[in-house]
């Protein structure tokens, strides 16, 4: 069994991408869930985003110095 939703930030609203061997039942279930901690998921993946960008390693420039114009 298994579900995903798609949440929208702009319009605080949750959508059943897909679902998998799931009750109507739980599926409504799963998604009240989601929508009681949705502060909660929406706040770990900014952190998220925000460790990966913080995590790139910085660019390098690989033009050899003797060929800057």
């Amino acid at each position: 069994m298994e579900c995903k939703f798609s949440l929208d930030l702009e319009s605080f609203n949750i959508a059943l991408a897909y679902s998998h061997h799931m009750t109507p039942r739980a599926t409504k279930q799963i998604r009240r869930i989601i929508c009681s901690h949705f502060d909660y998921f929406v706040e770990q993946w900014q952190d998220s985003i925000e460790e990966t960008i913080m995590s790139k390693p910085p660019e390098v420039d690989l033009v050899a110095e003797g060929q800057r114009r």
